[in-house]
């Protein structure tokens, strides 16, 4: 029949399956016997094994396994491993044993086969790499590299793993050499593989000058040209030009970045002083001050002239350069770090006249300038020099200005003591970028702090409403989706006006000022922040002790929902947002709480019921403090057919399981 036809050949396929589950079984007795006679394990621990890897076997040996099959197979025998090495550790035996080097084997062996079936799985190769690097089995490394090359040679990550084994663990430079070299072919345009190349030469320039070193004869002059040259990073250095020669990576900033990073940094020089045991640096030994050089000139020659950032490389290695040699001759190491790299940021404006980077250079000189104490008598060098900068672009031209230059420059005048200077900065600045939210909110801070004349003479109340205007007029011309922090800032400042108020009537007239301008700003299009939701939240109960209908008309507000918003089909607040305005209802005791958390209970879990459960969670919690077990068992049924993954589902049920425990 057809049922025969088809169950005759699976019976030989499950039978040849047994045989060689058993052979592998019977593979495993040496050592299983080894391990129970050494006491290791007991006899009923032995049995467990054998029952544990019967099935692993049986697993893997299926017609189509899986990768998790060997994965778990691999897993447990390595967690049999570290318990049978922390029992020999305990019971102080010292000899080998035959289960010493049987376990790591049979490991390899299941990677092997696995690797047969999903050898194009690269996690794999590194794992199975990491293992057998573990056990310290070299020869097995040396024959599964070349294995996984051939599987995955367009993987730079595996030709520098390879390459870095032949240097470090079998000290074969010419052979890691090679692998880099065929390595490049294949992936040109991995930076990876540059870096690691580069990197590799260079240890090995090191471990030249460390064996000089040792033989005494690190001061000897060279007797070679070529040799001196190699010493110095000739090769690094060509390897470093052979890179930039390719368009793809000489145009990132981050292949010569890692370069630099990756180039050895000078050694300080001590000098013992007589009678003291204490050493004190006396100069700095760079060996590969030649080749950082180099890559220094290539920076500038491939991206002087396009990137920023290149520049900033420059000006921190010029200050490094300047800070070791200042602390090597006992002159103050700052001023000759700052000194060196503003020479090179003079430079950078020169070569590169961007709006980017005079603002770079900019930061700089507030970074540097912020280190010093201000006051109004001396001025710092790097703020003078800010100043003078700001003033040239403005001078230049209007493509070489933006609103953040605009900030650095406002910010160092008022440190140093300029307030009408700043003033008149920022009003600038909010002329020619009316749109730049920073800017109007760096405007209404120096009013609210100093006055519209700068010198702090008029009263809290009347610098109060200076930064009112300001900030209004702001939000006038500032994009709404921008505009956050200014009504944050406009709401504060109202807020603080409150506690000037002279009798009811006038604090009164606050509060309806207040609430209207928090009503304003979260129906103003592109306004989402939770931020301000969750202070209007906050204010609202502080405000009007717990009143239903005000709390309920800002949760309408804030969730976009009812008469009271003008934004409904908006992005709407978070979860934790929909959370804290039922919080807020719950807090008001009233006839109508119940159908206005009922109701705005439905709208939390329609928009946010499917990603978080926190809801479903308060909304359970809520019924159960009622009395109703039986509404929080219906949510409990509600959550479990909404939310979207299998996670936040158990999450939820384990937290609702304890709530009702």
């Amino acid at each position: 029949s057809w049922v025969a036809y088809f169950q005759g050949p699976r019976c030989v396929c499950v039978g040849k399956m047994a045989d060689i589950v058993q052979k592998n079984l019977e593979d495993m007795v040496p050592e299983l016997e080894d391990l129970q006679q050494n006491g290791l394990f007991s006899k009923v621990e032995i049995k467990q094994i054998v029952k544990s890897r019967t099935e692993y076997e049986y697993a893997c040996q299926r017609k189509s396994p899986n990768k998790i099959d060997y994965q778990r197979y691999i897993e447990y025998e390595t967690n049999l491993e570290l318990l049978r090495r922390k029992r020999k550790h305990r019971m102080g035996i010292i000899k080998l044993l035959k289960s010493d080097y049987e376990s790591p084997r049979r490991i390899s062996q299941i990677y092997e086969r696995a690797l047969f079936r999903f050898s194009q799985d690269i996690s794999l190769w590194y794992q199975f790499i990491d293992h057998l690097e573990s056990r310290g089995m070299i020869r097995s490394l040396r024959k599964v590299f070349p294995r996984a090359l051939q599987m995955h040679p367009r993987n730079p990550q595996m030709w520098a793993r390879a390459a870095a084994f032949e240097f470090s663990r079998l000290q074969d430079v010419n052979s890691s050499r090679i692998l880099m070299q065929r390595g490049l072919r294949m992936n040109e345009d991995s930076r990876l593989l540059w870096v690691a190349f580069f990197t590799m030469e260079i240890r090995y320039i090191q471990k030249l000058l460390a064996r000089r070193e040792t033989l005494g004869i690190a001061a000897k002059p060279f007797e070679d040209r070529k040799e001196r040259e190699f010493l110095q990073g000739a090769l690094p250095a060509a390897i470093y030009r052979n890179c930039i020669g390719r368009p793809h990576l000489r145009s990132e900033v981050e292949t010569h970045q890692d370069f630099l990073r990756n180039i050895p940094k000078p050694v300080p020089v001590y000098a013992e002083s007589k009678g003291n045991t204490s050493r004190r640096i006396v100069s700095y030994r760079d060996h590969f001050q030649w080749l950082r050089g180099r890559v220094l000139e290539g920076l500038q020659d491939s991206l002087g002239d396009v990137c920023p950032e290149a520049w900033v490389s420059i000006a921190v290695h010029a200050q490094r350069q300047g800070e070791r040699k200042a602390f090597a001759e006992g002159k103050h190491v700052a001023f000759e770090g700052e000194r060196r790299a503003m020479v090179v940021f003079e430079e950078s404006i020169s070569a590169l006249p961007t709006a980017q980077m005079y603002l770079t250079y900019a930061k700089f000189l507030r970074r540097r300038a912020a280190a010093y104490p201000f006051g109004h008598s001396k001025v710092p060098i790097p703020a003078k020099r800010l100043l003078s900068l700001c003033e040239e672009a403005c001078i230049e031209g209007k493509e070489l200005v933006n609103p953040d230059l605009y900030i650095l420059w406002a910010d160092t005048c008022i440190r140093i003591g300029r307030a009408r200077k700043a003033l008149e900065v920022l009003k600038d600045a909010t002329s020619k970028y009316k749109s730049s939210p920073k800017a109007w909110l760096m405007l209404a801070e120096v009013y609210a702090k100093l006055g519209s004349g700068g010198l702090g003479a008029q009263t809290v109340v009347e610098n109060a409403l200076e930064c009112e205007r300001t900030l209004r007029k702001g939000l006038k011309n500032v994009p709404g989706d921008q505009s956050a922090d200014l009504w944050i800032k406009l709401l504060l400042t109202l807020t603080a006006c409150t506690t000037t108020a002279e009798d009811n009537k006038a604090y009164t007239a606050y509060k309806e000022k207040i609430r209207a301008t928090y009503v304003e700003a979260l129906n103003t299009p592109g306004v989402v922040c939770d931020t301000l939701s969750m202070s209007y939240l906050v204010w609202t109960v502080a405000a009007y002790s717990a009143n239903f209908q005000m709390i309920k008309t800002a949760v309408e507000v804030i969730l976009h929902v009812g008469a009271k918003s003008t934004k409904l089909g908006e992005k709407y607040p978070d979860s934790n947002v929909h959370i804290r305005c039922l919080e807020a209802l719950n807090s008001s005791k009233c006839s109508s709480t119940d159908n206005a958390i009922m109701r705005i209970g439905e709208i939390a879990v329609e928009r946010c019921g499917k990603k978080t459960a926190g809801i479903w969670l308060w909304l359970a919690r809520w019924y159960l403090d009622k009395g109703n077990p039986a509404g929080a068992a219906k949510i409990c049924w509600r959550a479990e057919k909404c939310l979207e993954t299998d996670a936040l589902r158990k999450n939820f049920l384990a937290e609702y399981r304890a709530m009702t425990s």
